[in-house]
């Protein structure tokens, strides 16, 4: 009899900022980048709910969402935050 365990997904240590990963190509990254175990911080400035898919292409808390407000640089200095690529 095989007992069969879960693995937590293995961690890059990464951190990565993804702007566009609402889009057709960028939520591909963003996949993509979680799978091989980066953290992603992905900015948006849509609603809540059209950047809701972005959560579920991680682990619990790889993902990341911030929503900009406006395009001020103060906004995207805040989303890079600790980025080690965007």
């Amino acid at each position: 009899m095989s007992v069969i365990t879960h693995s937590p997904a293995q961690v890059s240590g990464i951190t990565a900022t993804v702007f566009g990963a609402n889009g057709f190509l960028g939520s591909y990254i963003v996949n993509a980048l979680a799978k091989h175990g980066s953290q992603v911080v992905c900015p948006f400035r849509s609603t809540e709910n059209e950047a809701m898919h972005l959560k579920q292409m991680g682990d619990l808390g790889q993902v990341q969402r911030v929503q900009l407000r406006g395009a001020r640089p103060c906004c995207y200095a805040a989303a890079l935050g600790a980025s080690a690529a965007g």
